[in-house]
């Protein structure tokens, strides 16, 4: 397992410009969709699962963390099985408004 030197997003979002902040949000929204293709689900997504470090020339490096709440996902698997959702409050991903 790789080793993050970065603080959570929710620790950070008041230091960062909103370049840096569209930039990880970016980041991470990419981080996600590769979860999403390789048929995982995160189910958790939220500022204080997202950590961010610094690169040498200083630009922020999110990295999506925390799957615990993840489950796989297929065609097959979502319609023949609905899941109670779960996360927390608002911030919930949008697959699990389905």
């Amino acid at each position: 397992m790789q080793y993050i030197d970065g603080q959570p997003l929710s620790a950070l979002v008041r230091s960062l410009t909103l370049e840096q902040k569209a930039l990880v949000m970016r980041e991470a929204a990419l981080g996600a969709h590769e979860a999403h293709r390789v048929g995982l689900i995160h189910r958790d997504v939220k500022p204080s699962n997202i950590m961010v470090e610094r690169a040498e020339d200083g630009t922020p490096r999110p990295y999506v963390m925390d799957f615990g709440l993840a489950r796989e996902w297929n065609e097959s698997t979502h319609r023949a099985k609905r899941r109670p959702v779960e996360g927390e409050g608002g911030c919930r991903g949008a697959e699990e408004g389905r």
